[in-house]
């Protein structure tokens, strides 16, 4: 059992390797599986158990999270990091960023601005 464990986390850090360096790309399911050289399925069950979430959840978790320190570490125009960050639309990143920090990209990036960040 414990060699599988092994090779199961390896599999995870693979694919999470391959999320962290192409989230701004247009990647599927079977990219992320792919990088790892697995099924779709497989690739569910592994982030299931590794991150309590689906592999598409943490592609956008981590796509919000590069987007936030972004917003804050650079004077780009908030629709040019939604692109860079791999968010086709901006109207689906703005909801996407508001339902993860409670707050528009802008009024995000004004909070920060003014010291009222801590997670950064």
């Amino acid at each position: 059992q414990q060699p599988s464990d092994e090779y199961d986390l390896g599999l995870q850090r693979k694919m999470v390797r391959y999320i962290q360096e192409h989230y701004m790309d247009k990647i599927s399911l079977e990219d992320i599986a792919g990088s790892a050289g697995i099924s779709r399925t497989k690739c569910t069950s592994l982030f299931k158990v590794y991150t309590e979430t689906t592999p598409v959840e943490y592609l956008n978790s981590y796509r919000l999270e590069e987007a936030a320190r972004r917003l804050v570490n650079e004077h780009t125009p908030v629709a040019e990091i939604a692109l860079a960050c791999g968010f086709s639309q901006q109207s689906y990143f703005g909801r996407m960023f508001q339902k993860e920090y409670g707050m528009t990209p802008l009024a995000y990036r004004r909070t920060c601005m003014d010291g009222g960040c801590t997670q950064l």
